[in-house]
């Protein structure tokens, strides 16, 4: 017999850590992130950098952020039951910076590899970064 009733929100995907720019619009859609079987979820957040919002319907967080730096983000979904959370970085940064930050991180393995204008031709650049050292493998040699 199945019984119909218990059916949980889930993170489906991990939120990635984002990079925005303060006073540049910004938009991270979260729906794909976070499942439930009725698909009747409603999402909250905690940590958002000023100027910044949670839809609560649809999962948009979206806005101008006005207050540069580092912020600890927790999404938090509820289906009426139960509860989904997913913890992740926005890194705001001035307009005028020149740090990496103004690229998206797509973290794989030991390389961060991010996507943006990092020199401000207009045109997207690629930056890899190993974030430890890689030795590679010791060949083995016969021993006759």
């Amino acid at each position: 017999m199945l019984t119909v009733g218990s059916n949980p929100s889930y993170v489906e995907t991990k939120i990635p850590d984002v990079y925005a720019t303060s006073g540049n619009n910004f938009n991270l859609e979260l729906s794909d992130n976070f499942g439930d079987i009725n698909g009747n979820i409603t999402y909250s957040s905690k940590g958002l950098p000023n100027g910044l919002t949670i839809n609560s319907t649809s999962g948009a967080i979206s806005g101008t952020p006005t207050t540069e730096g580092s912020f600890d983000v927790t999404v938090t979904v509820l289906d009426g039951q139960r509860v989904a959370r997913d913890e992740f970085n926005i890194e705001v940064s001035s307009p005028d910076s020149s740090t990496v930050g103004k690229g998206f991180p797509l973290k794989r393995g030991l390389t961060n590899l991010y996507i943006g204008d990092f020199n401000g031709d207009g045109r997207s650049d690629i930056l890899i970064k190993l974030s430890q050292r890689v030795t590679p493998p010791t060949r083995l040699q016969n021993r006759t």
